[in-house]
C-alpha cells in the first residue's frame, strides 16, 4: 500500500509544482500589490457593495484584513479547483481513459486503492500550501518595508494551511462522487455546484433573517477568512467539523467503490458482476 501511495505521488508532482506554483504566483502578486492601493480604496466601506457582499466580507484598512478577506477566501477556492479536478478524475476519470482496470488487478483490496489514492491526494494538497506558504513569506518580505503591520513572515503560514481542513473536504466528497457516479462529468458538475452554493451561500444567507441554521450546514461557515484569524487563530471545533464531514466522504467513496463495476459506465446499482 505504501508503494502505491508512493506512485500516485510521482504521479501527481507535476500537478502539485504547477497548482503550488499557479496560486502561489497568486498570493505574491496580491500580497505586492496591497501597498499600491489608493488611499480611497483602502477606507472604502464595502458592506455596503452588495457585490462585494456576495464575494465575501472585504476590510482593506490593514495589512491583516487585506490578506485575510481577500487572499485567504480566494486562495482557497484555487486550491479547492484542484481538490475538485484531481478527485473526480481519481476514480471517474481513470475508469474513462481506461487506466482504472489495470489498478484493480493489484494486489490490493479496494478500500487500500481507494485509501491510498485519498492519501496521496492530502499530501500534494498540503504540499501545494507549503509552497503557497513559501510564496506569501517571500512577498511580507518584500513589502514589509512598506506597510505597517505587526506580522512577521512567519506568521502567514498557519493562516494559509487553514486552508487545508475545508480543502480535503471538497477532495474528499470529490473522490466520493467519482466512486458513486457513472461518468466524471456528472461527478465534476455536482462538485461544482456544492463547491459555489456553499461559498456564495455563506456569504449571501447571512443577510436574510432566519438562515442562520441553513448557514450552519455550509462547509465554508468553518473556514475563517478574516483578520480574526491572526489574532485568534484557528478554532479547533471548526476544523474538526470539516475534517469529521472529510472522513464520512472518504468511507463513502470506499463503500461506493467497492461497488462499483469497473469500465461499465453505470450505476453501482445496476451492476451485474463486480470485477
Amino acid at each position: 500500500m505504501l508503494s502505491y501511495i508512493l506512485y500516485e505521488l510521482r504521479s501527481r508532482r507535476s500537478s502539485i509544482l504547477g497548482w503550488g506554483a499557479g496560486v502561489g504566483f497568486f498570493v505574491l502578486m496580491y500580497s505586492v500589490f496591497y501597498p499600491s492601493l489608493p488611499a480611497e480604496m483602502l477606507e472604502l466601506d464595502f458592506d455596503e457593495i452588495q457585490l462585494y457582499q456576495a464575494l465575501g466580507q472585504f476590510e482593506m484598512r490593514s495589512f491583516e484584513g487585506y490578506f485575510g478577506s481577500t487572499i485567504l477566501g480566494f486562495m482557497a477556492l484555487l486550491v479547492i479547483m484542484y481538490a475538485v479536478t484531481h478527485g473526480t478524475g481519481t476514480l471517474a476519470g481513470e475508469e474513462e481513459n481506461g487506466t482504472l482496470e489495470l489498478m484493480v488487478t493489484l494486489p490490493l483490496h479496494r478500500w487500500e486503492i481507494v485509501l491510498s489514492k485519498a492519501i496521496a491526494m492530502a499530501i500534494s494538497a498540503f504540499l501545494i500550501l507549503a509552497i503557497v506558504a513559501v510564496a506569501g513569506m517571500i512577498a511580507f518580505v518584500i513589502i514589509s518595508g512598506q506597510i505597517e503591520a505587526t506580522l512577521t513572515a512567519g506568521d502567514l503560514i498557519l493562516p494559509i494551511f487553514s486552508a487545508l481542513p475545508i480543502v480535503l473536504l471538497f477532495m474528499m466528497l470529490s473522490l466520493f462522487l467519482s466512486a458513486f457516479m457513472p461518468q466524471r462529468r456528472f461527478a465534476i458538475g455536482v462538485a461544482a455546484v456544492a463547491v459555489l452554493g456553499s461559498y456564495f451561500g455563506n456569504n449571501l444567507l447571512p443577510m436574510a433573517e432566519g438562515t442562520e441554521t441553513i448557514t450552519r450546514l455550509l462547509p465554508f461557515h468553518y473556514y475563517e477568512r478574516s483578520p480574526d484569524v491572526f489574532t485568534d487563530g484557528i478554532q479547533a471545533g471548526d476544523v474538526l467539523v470539516l475534517l469529521a464531514i472529510a472522513g464520512i466522504f472518504l468511507l463513502l467513496a470506499i463503500g461506493s467503490f467497492s461497488q462499483r463495476n469497473i469500465t461499465t459506465g453505470i450505476w453501482f446499482w445496476r451492476r451485474g458482476r463486480v470485477m
